[in-house]
């Protein structure tokens, strides 16, 4: 009798956004301590090895999610009349981004 193999598993395709999505979505639900590359991987349903291929270690991947965060405290255009009103705008998207992503204060610095 022949012994049976499971089919082969295919791999799964991953972009760094998707990561970085993924590790946003631990942290603004559970907060950034639960945040790890072990954690991260289970979110995507993969390996925790494979995150590797795509963000060098765990300080990596926080550094790309405070950057992908910092684009949402970018005025978009048109911009406001005046330096005053840009400055408001900018201070309100500021305090909107930390108060949606409170974790990030952690990773300023």
């Amino acid at each position: 009798m022949r012994e049976r193999h499971p089919p082969p598993r295919r791999r799964r395709l991953l972009a760094q956004s998707e990561i970085v999505a993924a590790a946003i979505g631990i942290a603004d639900r559970e907060g950034f301590e639960a945040v790890s590359m072990r954690r991260v991987a289970r979110e995507l349903g993969v390996g925790a090895m494979t995150l590797y291929h795509h963000v060098a270690d765990k300080d990596e991947l926080v550094e790309l999610m405070a950057d992908s965060i910092s684009a949402e405290m970018l005025v978009p255009e048109p911009f406001p009349d005046g330096w005053r009103a840009a400055m408001r705008e900018i201070a309100h998207r500021t305090r909107d981004t930390f108060a949606r992503h409170p974790w990030l204060i952690r990773t300023v610095g």
